[in-house]
């Protein structure tokens, strides 16, 4: 906890524009804990990428129960990165300097739906998803 704490505090400017504005998974729109989150948050990757001499990060964060949170980091400034605001990651994994596979399932139990994205920051300022394969598990 206390490095994520830590991660992200140098966020708190929140100077670019959130995906979704709305508190997601625990974490605001500047990808800082909200009042009301699980205390058990735990960074699982973190990406590093440069675009137009700038350096960026990307952080995937979850929780104990699978929640989980996208967020980009670029200097100052902090940036929520969900196509849906509520989602179960599953794992992030980088297809290229700039394009990472993000796997989720969206709910809980079997029956759920898991979706497969293309997560494309080669304009990071403009994140794109797109659905790649969708799938439920019995």
């Amino acid at each position: 906890m206390k490095l994520i704490s830590t991660l992200l505090a140098i966020a708190c400017t929140g100077l670019m524009t959130p995906v979704l504005a709305s508190e997601f998974n625990g974490l605001n729109d500047r990808c800082q804990p909200a009042p009301t989150a699980p205390e058990q948050w735990t960074i699982r990757q973190t990406f590093n990428f440069t675009d137009r001499g700038k350096s960026y990060k990307l952080v995937y964060s979850s929780t104990n129960d699978g929640s989980g949170s996208l967020c980009l980091l670029q200097g100052t400034s902090a940036k929520s990165v969900s196509y849906k605001p509520n989602w179960y990651l599953d794992r992030v994994e980088r297809g290229s300097a700039k394009v990472f596979n993000v796997q989720i399932h969206d709910g809980n139990g079997n029956s759920s739906p898991t979706i497969k994205y293309r997560l494309n920051l080669t304009q990071p300022q403009n994140p794109q998803f797109t659905v790649l394969k969708q799938w439920i598990m019995d």
